[in-house]
This record gives structure tokens, sequence and C-alpha cells, in this order.
């Protein structure tokens, strides 16, 4: 915790002195990082059994991470190939029902800026939820759950294939 703390304070005051908010994020980044070290320099002087458990902890660690990092850019990639959005099909759905529920969730989150704060964050959470099934199920079966690393990531991959076949129009907040 110490070391994360250590390299958020650096990255505020050192490298982003010219932006003087604090990011929450970038300080569990840190704490993250710092943690994944230390798992890394246990197993590797841990005897059998740890060395064993470390690895079913680091290893999925690694692959989260890399993961994430490679879907982000390659969300990127995608828009970048195919710059035509279906949004007008989208639109044209959500008229046809009636309403427009697209807009209505856009104007509650332009009027109440704390409800897109907390959507916000839930969504860029989502792989700590992950994380903690992940945690939950090797602490509960002692074993390496390899099917559960399998559905997450399918998941992830189903998403990503969906995105490039439906392009949506994304609007950063």
């Amino acid at each position: 915790m110490a070391g994360g703390g250590v390299l958020t304070l650096i990255d505020q005051f050192v490298v982003h002195r010219a932006n003087p908010h604090f990011q929450i994020g970038a300080c569990l980044g840190f704490i993250g990082l710092v943690s994944f070290l230390v798992l890394g320099l246990r197993s590797v002087w841990a005897v059998r059994d740890e060395q064993k458990q470390l690895k079913s902890i680091l290893i999925p660690a690694a692959g989260f991470t890399f993961f994430i990092l490679a879907t982000s850019k390659f969300l990127d990639l995608a828009s970048l190939l195919f710059p035509k959005t279906m949004d007008i099909y989208a639109y044209s759905f959500d008229g046809s029902l009636g309403l427009q529920p697209a807009f209505m969730v856009g104007r509650l989150f332009m009027n109440y800026a704390v409800v897109g704060k907390i959507c916000s964050d839930l969504y860029v959470a989502l792989p700590l939820a992950l994380a903690l099934v992940y945690a939950a199920h090797l602490r509960l079966t002692k074993t390496t759950p390899l099917l559960l690393l399998e559905i997450f990531m399918s998941a992830g991959l189903l998403g990503y294939l969906l995105y490039l076949y439906f392009p949506p129009q994304v609007q950063y907040i």
C-alpha cells in the first residue's frame, strides 16, 4: 500500500503538476501495480505449494491486465477501420417504441452529473468485479478455476466482435 501511495504522489505532484485533480483510478492502478510486483517477487522465492498458489493468482492477473489493455487498443483500432456507425438504426428502433430511451438517459446524465459519474465509475470498475469473483472462486474451491477465466475472456471477445459488427457512436463523458 505504501508503494502505491508513493507512486500516486509522484504521479500527482511530479508527472501531472498542471492537472490539480486527484485521480482515484490512478491511485488504485498504482496499488495494483505494486501488488502485482510483490506477488511476482514472492512467487520467485516461495516453496512449492505456496508457489503454485501464487502462480494461480499471478497468471490470471497478468492475463486480465493484458486482455483489458489490448481490448482498449483494439476498440480504438476498430473505430479507425470502421468509421461508419449504426446509430441511425438504433435511433430508428428507439423511435418505433414511441420514446427515445437513449436521449432520456443522456438527459439524466447531463442534468444530474453525480448519476453520470457513478455510472461511469461503475462501468470502469467492471474488471474489479471480475477479479473479485475470480478471487472468491479461487478461495472457495482451492483449484485454479480455468473455466471461469475462459468464460470471462469469451464474454470480452464476444463483446469486441459485436462492437466490430455494430459499431456505436461513442460519446466520452
